[in-house]
């Protein structure tokens, strides 16, 4: 029973802290996010289209100029609504895997963390698959930002037109899930096997500087993991015709 409060006790803390860190994460970051699914996808621009972006600060200026400024956080909606649930479907996740291998050992080793990872990632993605549609549907949308769709009418136009499954809201649920699987294996599996390993700050605000310093450490290690899959789900996942 004990042990079952403290479950419940660190998912609450993992969820709460970390939907509230995603949330702000989300609002700062969500312009960037807009630009890169726009430079990922426009191999379909023609190149004298006023759409064609040549770059980062291109497309930051022409967005402004035909679409306005609040088009850089065009899809935001279906993240913030996804971020705590995700994180939580994660979380609770991670931890029954974990249970599961073990492999007979008393304690965790890095394969439990590696495998549980992977499956964690995967659970997440059929979680988050139908918010990245809806999202990268918005993002891809270059009409002015008061012409566009409610992410309502949006998600309501795809399961009308096209369903849930392959060709709906998990359309590149294949790429989501290698994606999400492949990183949160290699980010669990070397973050729980490191942390326990790397000399500890006696300085008391240094503690979580370092473990962040490792956490970041590993991502970004494996950033190109990351969005070489995260190209070919966004290439999968958009198509004009739901957002006319």
């Amino acid at each position: 029973m004990g042990d079952y409060k403290q479950f419940l006790k660190d998912a609450a803390i993992q969820v709460g802290s970390g939907g509230s860190a995603g949330f702000v994460e989300v609002c700062i970051m969500h312009p960037l996010d807009v630009v890169k699914t726009r430079l990922q996808l426009q191999a379909r621009v023609q190149i004298n289209s006023p759409h064609h972006y040549s770059g980062i600060i291109d497309c930051f200026t022409k967005m402004q100029r035909h679409e306005g400024v609040f088009a850089f956080w065009k899809g935001i909606v279906p993240p913030i609504l996804a971020e705590t649930p995700k994180r939580a479907v994660k979380f609770v996740s991670f931890e029954q895997y974990k249970r599961f291998f073990m492999f007979g050992s008393p304690t965790a080793t890095p394969l439990t963390f590696s495998l549980s990872g992977i499956f964690a990632g995967i659970t997440e993605a059929f979680f988050v698959n139908p918010f990245e549609v809806v999202k990268i549907a918005i993002q891809s949308d270059k009409r002015h930002v008061k012409d566009v769709p409610s992410t309502w009418v949006i998600a309501s136009r795809i399961v009308r037109n096209n369903g849930f499954g392959g060709h709906g809201l998990y359309r590149g649920i294949s790429a989501t899930a290698i994606r999400n699987g492949v990183f949160n294996g290699i980010y669990f599996g070397l973050y729980h096997s490191l942390k326990g390993k790397l000399p500890h700050s006696t300085v008391r605000f240094c503690v979580p500087l370092h473990s962040d310093l490792n956490s970041k450490y590993i991502y970004y290690t494996f950033l190109d993991v990351y969005l070489t899959h995260n190209i070919i789900k966004a290439k999968l996942l958009v198509w004009h015709k739901i957002s006319k």
